[in-house]
């Protein structure tokens, strides 16, 4: 019985061991299974991550060469619209150059003489007691020359007067005058005046500066309306002014409203308009407080050069209503675009030239 005791333990101890070995082995089983499983899934994750990953590289690859394709095609359309821009200003320089052409060089020469047509040239320049007036002096010789050579006036015909002082302006009026008598008044006259205008603050009237004017002391100065009363006292068929100047107080060619002959504080004045007498049309170069420009680029007053270069693209055979529309718009359009500023050339008539002044021409095709 002892020995079947015996034997019965040593059998439930081997099946316990047995059973403790196969609980081993089945727990490793397990553990391997999952180690295998993890292993799978961290495999497959590895995977998808490396699948995602490429997604992403090929997603941004593609992001990059779509952008990079943008750019190219927007630098393209750039280039191309930079070339058209190019292209634009190139034609629209050439035309400006066409029509703007260089008024000092190949003045146009009429075969018409007018010995009857007679001019005073007063180009004020350099003055004493105020600034200088750019250009002025080369506005003048540059309109003499077209005077001779497209208007056919003959030289001995035209006064010219450089930085003219008080008393040259009234000597060269009184020439005038003496010309026409000596003629029966059977004449065309020219008056051109490039330099200074202001306006009198008390009198709010327009005065022109000869050279040695002090702007302080008005009886320096010459009232416009004196010039007006010299000319319109001359006999002629006909009296053309251009004033070159502007009467609000600003200095000719400046864009700067501290630079003022006169008025405090840089106020511009609008001058009281003259009646013009006699058979008389003058052409001043900006209307009420506006400032006369010039035009640097090409080395005159803006009214002068819109004047000069009318004259030659005409060769003078134009009428004063053409000419006069022509050097408005042209005058307007480019003190616009050079200063951003108004300058509005004007024209006045006396009353008895109301109704005939525009279909007169400045060259005299009747002599």
């Amino acid at each position: 019985k002892a020995e079947e005791a015996r034997k019965a333990e040593e059998a439930r101890l081997l099946a316990e061991a047995k059973a403790a070995e196969e609980a081993r082995k089945a727990e490793e089983a397990r553990k391997a299974a999952e180690a295998r499983k993890r292993a799978e899934e961290e495999r497959k994750a590895e995977e998808a991550r490396k699948a995602e990953e490429a997604r992403l590289l090929a997603e941004a690859k593609a992001e990059e060469e779509r952008r990079a394709e943008e750019d190219r095609k927007a630098e393209e359309q750039r280039r191309r619209d930079q070339a058209a821009r190019e292209a634009l200003e190139r034609k629209l320089a050439a035309e400006e150059a066409r029509r703007l052409f260089d008024v000092d060089k190949n003045i146009p020469i009429s075969n018409v003489i007018n010995s009857n047509s007679y001019c005073i040239i007063i180009a004020n320049e350099e003055y004493r007691n105020v600034s200088k007036v750019d250009f002025a002096v080369h506005d003048g010789e540059v309109f003499r020359d077209y005077c001779t050579k497209t208007l056919g006036m003959p030289e001995r015909n035209i006064k010219m007067y450089k930085n003219a002082s008080l008393s040259e302006v009234y000597s060269a009026l009184q020439w005038m005058k003496i010309t026409s008598e000596v003629n029966g008044g059977d004449i065309r006259l020219f008056f051109y005046y490039a330099g200074h205008g202001m306006p009198g603050e008390a009198d709010q009237k327009a005065y022109l500066l000869p050279a040695d004017a002090d702007p302080q002391i008005l009886r320096t100065c010459i009232p416009l309306a004196d010039i007006y009363k010299e000319l319109g006292s001359i006999r002629a068929e006909c009296i053309t002014v251009f004033l070159d100047a502007c009467f609000s107080g600003a200095q000719r060619g400046e864009n700067n409203p501290n630079n003022m002959l006169t008025a405090a504080r840089g106020v511009a004045l609008k001058t009281q308009a003259e009646t013009l007498p006699g058979n008389m049309v003058t052409f001043t170069a900006a209307s009420g407080s506006e400032t006369a420009y010039s035009f640097k680029k090409r080395g005159h007053g803006m009214f002068t050069y819109f004047l000069l270069n009318k004259l030659a693209s005409s060769r003078g055979n134009i009428s004063y209503g053409e000419f006069f529309d022509s050097l408005q718009r042209e005058v307007k359009k480019k003190s616009w675009d050079e200063n951003e500023k108004m300058q509005t050339p004007t024209v006045s008539v006396s009353a008895s030239m109301e109704g005939k002044w525009k279909n007169m021409n400045f060259i005299n095709t009747t002599r």
